[in-house]
Order: C-alpha cells, then structure tokens, then sequence
C-alpha cells in the first residue's frame, strides 16, 4: 500500500511535533511503502537515508510571518502541487499534519489528519481557551490578526472543513479530542507520541541540583520562570533553547540572574538532563502531548507542569500540576516540596513506572490505529 505524507514542518527535525511525525511515518514504512513530500528545499532522500522512505522535495516560499494572506494562498498552490502528485502517482491515502491541513480538502484519495495541536482552531491565540474562541474568535486575537480577521476566519473555516471531510483523524491527547468534537462533532484515534529512551536515557546522574526550564519564549512561560527563579535565589536553574520576539526582554532578565545558567539551543539533551533534578514547564500554551516531561521521566525526573492542555494527562501523579500558573507561589511551594529525599525518591519511582506505562500504551494504540489504516486503504 502507498502512503503519501505530506506537512510543511518537518524538515529538519526542530519541534516535537515533526520528530513524532517523523517516528509515526517511519513505523508505516515498516509495512507500506511511504512517500514524503515537503515544500523544504532540503534533500530529502538525504533525510530519509537509512529508512524504508521516498522522499519528494518540492521548493515553494513556505515562510510563513504573520500573514494569513499569504498561508491561505500556500494552501491553495500546494492543494494544486498535491493535484498534480497524485495524478503521476498511484497512492492509497494521504496523511497530512499541521498548517497545510486546507490543502487536502476535495482531493480525489482517502485522508487522514494527524492533529497534535488547536492552532487550526484558534490560530496564533492557543494560549487561550480554544472553547471560549469557539464564539469570542475575534475579541481574542491579537491586533496583528483582528486586521486580517476575514483571512484568519477563512483558514480557520478551511481547517474545519477539512477535518470534517477527513477519512480518518488522529490526535495525540484526549484533551484535543474533546476539542476536535466540540468543534466539528467528529472522533479521533488517541495515538500518543512515540518515546525513544535511547535518545534521553543517562546512565547515572551524579547529584544533580538544577531545575530545568526548556524553550524559553512567551508562550512558554519565561515570565513565570523568570518570577520563579527570582523567589528562588538559593536554587539553580538551567535554561535550555532561546526566546521569542515577545519574550525577549524577560528572557535576558532570567538569564542575567546570578542563580540562572543558559546554554542556548542543543542537541545534547543527554547533557542538560544530566544536571537536572526537576523540570519546570509553566506553559501558558493548550498544547498536545508535551514530549519534555517524557524526556525527563526517562531519567525519573519529576516534573512540575501548567494545568493547560495535554500536559496533566501527560504527567498524572509522576509530578506536580499547578492550576493557577501566574501564582509564583505555588509553583516555589512544589518545587520546594522536592527538597524532601522521601518525596523526591516516591516521585521519582513514579516516573519510571508512568514512562513504562506511556510506552505500553503507545505501542497498543499505534497496534490499533495501523489495523484502521489497513482498513481503510481496503475499504472501496
């Protein structure tokens, strides 16, 4: 059976939203024969070396700014470019994720959307409720997009569409799902992202005293950190990734603290990890699977975590889940509970044993949603 993938970020492997793609397709390719296609100009047969993979590089200007003018019409020529692929191709079904979910609606082949976040519902505003923008869409965008308002409701019309006429829709939390239902009625597989071990596993941690705090930018909290950091003096910090334009000036103050050390981007994951006791993540963002408390618990790292999105499903009782995140001093009471050896240790087990748990789920649900794809490639 021939699958086309297609998604305008996932090449190079930046976020956890291509690594899980790029682990979801390469476990198809076990059984399938896949096909990636990208706008990227990258070389892709040179990505996808070493896998069961084809690679198709189409370059087409896929930055995307703050223009919604200009996604809406990349949506519409890459509809055109998929028009034309599956005209020299025999594929069975297409898989799309993220921004080009327009792109696939009316095409002549079975579709299936992998979700793994509610920016098609609430774009550029997901660190809003995505239900109270169900009505109230306007009065929550930023002034940037109130003036392109009919582009924004356009493509945000555009994505509902194309879920409701999808074959299939895949979500990686149950908190999407509940989203995905209040917003076009429709159910979606729960296929959690894949945990690799081998990529975060350290085989000993020598007292590690750090609390870490990875992506830096506004919507992940770098002003809670920051206020966290500043009540903490006694403590260390480890910041990992850089900030954003919003973030920008809290991230320097963060990272100017005496008790706050900054390593910038890495691929060494392995090495922060390393020195870290706790992992902070006060995102202020309703995103899907959150990949870095996975990563932490490999390790049995305990994590403190935001109450918003799929991060409380993510960590359950392996770590904390602070409700009111812009209250600083319920997040200092949590991580101080962790000075306690007896409670860091029964965290700790609870890590490991919910990381084995996410593992065993992951592969059933993945069992499950591959014998629907079956299904559905057979079905005429």
């Amino acid at each position: 059976m021939k699958i086309l993938i297609t998604a305008a970020n996932l090449i190079p492997l930046r976020g956890g939203g291509e690594k899980s793609l790029f682990s979801f397709l390469k476990r198809l390719s076990k059984d399938h024969e896949v096909t990636v296609m990208t706008p990227h100009s990258e070389e892709i047969s040179e990505f996808v070396r070493g896998y069961k993979l084809k690679g198709i590089k189409k370059p087409f200007y896929f930055h995307f700014l703050k223009s919604f003018f200009k996604i809406n019409f990349q949506n519409w020529w890459w509809h055109k470019i998929l028009i034309k692929t599956l005209e020299k191709n025999d594929f069975d079904l297409i898989l799309v994720q993220g921004i080009l979910l327009p792109s696939i609606i009316d095409l002549p082949i079975k579709k299936i959307i992998f979700m793994r976040g509610v920016g098609q519902f609430a774009p550029n505003i997901d660190f809003v409720n995505p239900k109270k923008c169900k009505k109230s869409f306007f009065r929550y965008l930023p002034l940037i997009f109130k003036i392109q308002y009919p582009l924004v409701k356009h493509y945000r019309e555009r994505c509902i569409e194309s879920i409701k006429k999808a074959n299939m829709v895949i979500s990686n939390v149950n908190f999407l799902r509940k989203i995905i239902v209040f917003y076009t009625g429709k159910e979606s597989l729960l296929l959690n992202s894949e945990i690799n071990l081998l990529d975060y596993k350290i085989k000993k941690r020598k007292n590690p005293k750090k609390i870490l705090f990875i992506n830096p930018t506004f919507y992940k909290g770098v002003d809670i950190m920051y206020g966290i950091a500043k009540k903490l003096p006694e403590k260390e910090f480890l910041v990992v990734g850089s900030s954003d334009i919003l973030g920008k000036k809290l991230y320097n103050s963060l990272t100017n603290l005496p008790n706050v050390k900054s390593i910038g981007k890495t691929q060494n994951m392995r090495g922060a990890y390393k020195e870290t006791h706790l992992l902070v993540n006060p995102s202020k963002c309703y995103e899907g699977f959150s990949r870095t408390p996975t990563e932490a618990m490999v390790n049995g790292i305990p994590s403190i975590v935001s109450g918003f999105g799929g991060l409380p499903e993510v960590v359950e009782n392996s770590g904390e889940i602070i409700k009111d995140i812009f209250d600083i001093n319920q997040w200092v009471e949590k991580i101080k509970k962790y000075d306690s050896e007896g409670y860091y240790s029964k965290k700790s087990e609870l890590c490991k044993k919910r990381i084995k748990f996410l593992k065993r789920e992951n592969k059933r649900q993945y069992n499950q949603v591959v014998k629907l794809i079956n299904k559905l490639i057979q079905k005429k």
